[in-house]
């Protein structure tokens, strides 16, 4: 049986025995690399990575990883895009969710069929499933005020077709954020 002192190091996390060239651990994947003890800013105390408090002086440490950093900024940040962490083959990789040409973050797969419709059977309500509820609403109402004319026909097929490109446009840049491009 292998001893601490022939393998070179335990997990700080989970204390598993690990060789000494270890980058991370095999029980936990807690990444090694980071330091075993922290300072804390206070009084310059050397401090175990797990410390929530001080000893010498008691203050919190308040540590935050880089991970939880970014994590949180991106909760607070709402005009920019959202940051996605993708882990391919072991090496982190950083991409922004599309954007539609009408500036809204794409998350997912619309249906065109039921985009259209909804503007079928009530103007307006394809194109606000599609994301743009404002613009909706116009066709809604436009359509309603011209409804006895042409162009309240012409209004309610424009708002079926505009619901359509939408949901079109909307599953081009989820597929392409979905292959990698």
């Amino acid at each position: 049986m292998t001893t601490e002192e022939e393998t070179g190091r335990t997990c700080p996390k989970c204390k598993k025995i690990l060789p000494s060239n270890a980058k991370y651990c095999h029980g936990c994947g807690c990444n090694l690399s980071t330091p075993e003890n922290i300072t804390c800013p206070s009084c310059g105390e050397q401090l175990p990575v797990d410390a929530a408090f001080c000893c010498n002086c008691g203050k919190s440490l308040d540590v935050q990883t880089e991970e939880t950093k970014s994590v949180e900024d991106t909760k607070t940040r709402t005009t920019e895009p959202i940051v996605v962490n993708i882990q391919n083959e072991g090496t982190p990789k950083i991409r922004e969710l599309p954007i539609t040409s009408w500036g809204k973050v794409v998350t997912g797969e619309k249906s065109t069929f039921l985009a259209v419709l909804l503007g079928f059977f009530i103007s307006g309500t394809g194109v606000m499933y599609a994301g743009r509820v404002g613009l909706g609403i116009v066709i809604f109402v436009l359509t309603i005020l011209t409804a006895l004319f042409l162009v309240g026909i012409i209004i309610w097929i424009y708002g079926m077709y505009k619901a359509y490109t939408m949901c079109k446009e909307n599953n081009r840049l989820w597929l392409e954020y979905q292959m990698g491009h």
